[in-house]
């Protein structure tokens, strides 16, 4: 073996650690976006339980129930 060949062990022509230093930031970004999807998960607040008041009048307003339903449902929530 030539004497320059030896103990080099960095790869071909001595660029092996640029390899390991993408695969150190890939690795970085990994462990970063899954710390951050757990924050995102976490974040999420449930969702506010209308009441059924609040259903009657938001299904009104969007036209799903006519006023005369609108006050026989609400008569019949209130009971």
């Amino acid at each position: 073996m030539a004497m320059g060949m030896m103990g080099q062990g960095y790869g071909l022509y001595g660029y092996g650690w640029i390899f390991n230093v993408l695969i150190l930031i890939v690795l970085l970004l990994v462990i970063w976006w899954v710390l951050r999807q757990g924050k995102m998960g976490s974040a999420k607040t449930p969702k506010k339980t209308e009441s059924p008041g609040e259903i009657l009048k938001r299904r009104l307003a969007e036209g799903e129930i006519t006023v005369k339903e609108y006050k026989e449902l609400k008569k019949e929530v209130s009971k």
